[in-house]
């Protein structure tokens, strides 16, 4: 919106209205600076944030959004979640067809057998762990004497404790946050919870505020989730107080620079993403499907197939090394 501005002078407005990137241009015009939302600042800027529809994502921000811009603040200004009638009256202000580019409509990928048995098994999983981290969810408050239900799961780490064995990548505990509503009265309180990933009863939950300081979980540290723990517990938690205490002492199989390296591989990990398997769109999501068909025909690759092929490079590996020392002959 800027172009005669330093990267260093913008970040310094960012940072002075907390990324508000409204108010820091209303900030720099204060200053004297000239600004201009012209179409070149939206394609900057979907450009930078590797928007996969930039022509589009332009289309929407400079024709569409600004027609119905009003009636779709007051629609998601209410603090009330968003009503069937709501949703429909959003789609019908923001129709699909102005927002996809014909291009994505013409690349459409069908899926392979194999990969559409995956993306099935996939989705398949999602809904049994769903319903399996519910039935823990409520029974870990009814064992609590909680008077509340359950509303949405927000974050899980089911990757929890040490590994059952080297074959097997399942852990013994799972760490949720979830909101639940009490039966009596009215508002959303944000829960914790530590339950066993099998059918023991073991499990403990409690609300947290998401406002006071939280004690850390290594465990849930080294997956890159965003879990809030209680600070004081009644019961201490699995990745809590005595985890670290074994961590100081070099007994433990985590450490500080596995939890740091984990946490980078996390936030810079790149590929298919549980969401994508999720909310999957053939119509919209061509190069999803491609990747999902080379990952279909890799897994199906068997050890005969993967050892025929390394010969095969060995041999050819070998003709080459001949024909380079001037001993390759024609048959």
């Amino acid at each position: 919106c800027i172009p005669e501005i330093s990267e260093h002078d913008a970040m310094i407005y960012l940072l002075k209205n907390n990324l508000k990137v409204r108010k820091a241009i209303e900030m720099t015009g204060v200053e004297g600076w000239e600004s201009s939302w012209d179409v070149s600042a939206y394609k900057a800027a979907a450009d930078a944030s590797f928007h996969p529809e930039l022509e589009a994502y332009v289309q929407f921000s400079t024709q569409s959004l600004p027609k119905v811009q009003a009636a779709v603040k007051s629609l998601l200004r209410a603090s009330t979640p968003l009503s069937l009638n709501d949703v429909l009256q959003l789609a019908t202000l923001l129709p699909s067809s102005n927002c996809i580019s014909a291009k994505s409509l013409e690349t459409i990928v069908d899926l392979s057998t194999d990969a559409l048995d995956m993306f099935i098994a996939f989705k398949e999983k999602f809904v049994t762990q769903q319903g399996f981290f519910r039935r823990k969810i409520e029974a870990a408050l009814r064992k609590k004497g909680y008077l509340y239900d359950l509303q949405v799961i927000c974050v899980a780490n089911e990757r929890v404790g040490n590994q059952m064995n080297f074959l097997d990548f399942k852990c013994p505990y799972s760490h949720v946050n979830f909101l639940a509503s009490p039966r009596v009265g009215s508002g959303l309180k944000l829960f914790f919870a530590e339950f066993s990933n099998d059918d023991n009863d073991v499990s403990f939950c409690c609300t947290v505020s998401r406002k006071s300081k939280h004690a850390r979980c290594c465990y849930c540290e080294y997956e890159g989730t965003r879990i809030m723990h209680p600070a004081h517990p009644i019961e201490n938690y699995c990745g809590g107080d005595m985890d670290f205490t074994e961590m100081a002492h070099g007994t433990h199989e985590l450490t500080n620079a596995r939890i740091i390296s984990g946490g980078k591989w996390a936030s810079n990990r790149v590929g298919m993403c549980g969401d994508d398997y999720i909310y999957f769109d053939p119509t919209r999501d061509s190069k999803f499907a491609q990747c999902m068909n080379r990952t279909a025909s890799r897994a199906n690759i068997s050890w005969s197939d993967i050892l025929r092929v390394n010969k095969s490079r060995v041999t050819l590996r070998g003709m080459n090394q001949n024909c380079f020392m001037g001993e390759c002959k024609l048959e």
